[in-house]
């Protein structure tokens, strides 16, 4: 590339740097409102927090560098126009397309990037959380019987210790159970031990009472006991069971395994979801180029003043907002009509083509004059 092109290209790659940490730092601080309350309520560590946030990011990387980029494309060419650097650059030879070079570049870079993304890391992340997600949820129940605090970690349960003697062995424990909503049910008891016996999770109450309230007649029974099982294995039901992988932590082989037709684990729906979400990997990097594409050929259209700018930049989002929407709706109307998949391929090609024939043509006809 010209000292120019390496200029321009250096330009929007630290715009695109810059805004992209920005959205990432947001979309991190959003996920991790989802994980404060294990750290400040029930003791998940630092290391574990940070590392179960971070996995989430490779996921969403691919659906903001697009944006992030057409951002500092409408950055860096807007500067350059109106510091009038565009006129210079153009006055000494550079032809328009010597200026959108460095920007195509980049988004062609980018896309590559997005593609490794789609097909490697992002699957791979997200099947590590899941399996990360699976394993922690054991050591939080446990966690989440802190002394002298009320536990509501579990649906319908409700905990609460008064002293902690060892990771399992606890004295004054008081159970809430409001699973049968007919009939919830109190535990007191002196001594209680947490045990895992034939893969089943339990809390096994010592010397201690058992309250049933029947909400119906209005009755409330005491039975006493010596030592009481309360069961807990909804709790851990994912824990114990073979768990089922998610498209979003699939790789396109297992998107597109026939053997999914016939393991009866994935109704037809969710095949042809699956089937769907491999091709826009495969084609959701092109929108790198399109976006920037777009952004570029009204940026770059006329002679840019700053009464105009503002308008063209309104039509670039505005086009880039309907194209997205329409993109992100096409999944749901090609479950429904399976015949429709080709537009996933069809609808962004389209608009490349016009998009490079529609600026060869008006490079052509400056070119003719």
């Amino acid at each position: 590339m010209s000292i120019i092109s390496n200029y321009i290209f250096k330009q929007i790659g630290s715009y695109f740097i810059y805004i992209t940490i920005f959205f990432i730092s947001l979309i991190w601080l959003i996920l991790s409102l989802k994980f404060i309350e294990y750290v400040t309520t029930n003791g998940l560590n630092l290391k574990d927090f940070i590392k179960m946030t971070s996995l989430l990011l490779p996921t969403v990387i691919p659906s903001i560098t697009p944006i992030t980029l057409t951002l500092a494309c409408i950055f860096v060419y807007n500067k350059l126009s109106n510091d009038n650097e565009l006129i210079i650059i153009k006055s000494s030879g550079f032809s328009t397309l010597q200026i959108l070079k460095p920007a195509i570049l980049l988004s062609f870079i980018i896309g590559l990037f997005n593609l490794f993304l789609n097909l490697y890391f992002s699957p791979l992340s997200k099947s590590i959380f899941k399996e990360n997600q699976n394993n922690l949820r054991e050591d939080i129940a446990r966690i989440a019987f802190k002394e002298g605090s009320f536990s509501n970690l579990f649906q319908d349960i409700t905990i609460y210790i008064e002293k902690i003697i060892d990771k399992n062995n606890y004295e004054y424990v008081f159970v809430y159970d409001n699973r049968n909503k007919k009939n919830p049910a109190t535990y007191i008891s002196k001594q209680a031990e947490l045990v895992q016996v034939d893969n089943s999770n339990k809390v096994i109450l010592k010397d201690g009472n058992r309250q049933v309230i029947d909400k119906k007649n209005s009755q409330l029974s005491i039975i006493k006991f010596d030592e009481y099982e309360v069961n807990l294995d909804l709790l851990f039901k994912d824990i114990n069971k073979e768990r089922i992988k998610e498209p979003e932590e699939m790789f396109l082989s297992e998107l597109w395994d026939d053997k999914h037709k016939i393991s009866g684990r994935y109704d037809p729906r969710q095949i042809s979801s699956m089937i769907i979400e491999g091709h826009k990997r495969i084609i959701d990097p092109l929108y790198c180029i399109i976006f920037t594409l777009i952004t570029l050929t009204f940026l770059l259209s006329d002679k840019l003043v700053l009464q105009s700018a503002l308008k063209k930049i309104s039509i670039i989002i505005f086009v880039i907002f309907l194209i997205e929407v329409f993109y992100l709706s096409l999944p749901n109307f090609i479950v429904k009509k399976f015949t429709l998949l080709p537009i996933i391929y069809i609808f962004p090609l389209s608009l490349l083509l016009f998009l490079i024939v529609w600026n060869l043509n008006k490079t052509y006809k400056k070119f003719k004059k």
